[in-house]
């Protein structure tokens, strides 16, 4: 009995390991396409913001701090990876308007978030 329940937990193991290496290096090979999808854009890539998805512990004062430092730093046109996806954040009010009004078909599934730059 003891036999089979460890051959049972060391190929669970086994099958999770294998999973989770695949997911990670489906993960990378993603992210890498998207950053040279960006660099042919001329659009700087960002690494700098915590993912909503991953750090649920951090303080929504903390991101909203560290999103003012990236932008004063990076420009107010830069990408990064939110949710899993790539997303363009946009802090220019008058290019924000441009993309909602005028190429409204162009942009789909927008996410809107409100911060303020000092």
């Amino acid at each position: 009995m003891t036999d089979n329940l460890s051959s049972w937990w060391s190929t669970g193991l086994a099958i999770t390991m294998s999973l989770s290496t695949g997911l990670y290096i489906w993960h990378r090979q993603k992210a890498q396409k998207s950053r040279h999808d960006l660099e042919k854009r001329h659009l700087k890539y960002v690494n700098d913001l915590p993912d909503p998805a991953t750090s649920f512990w951090t303080k929504i004062e903390k991101i909203e701090q560290i999103k003012t430092e990236v932008i004063k730093r990076e420009g107010r046109t830069f990408a990064l990876s939110m949710l899993g996806s790539t997303t363009i954040m946009v802090a220019d009010a008058g290019l924000v308007q441009e993309i909602t009004i005028r190429h409204f078909n162009n942009f789909v599934n927008r996410r809107v978030m409100a911060f303020e730059v000092l």
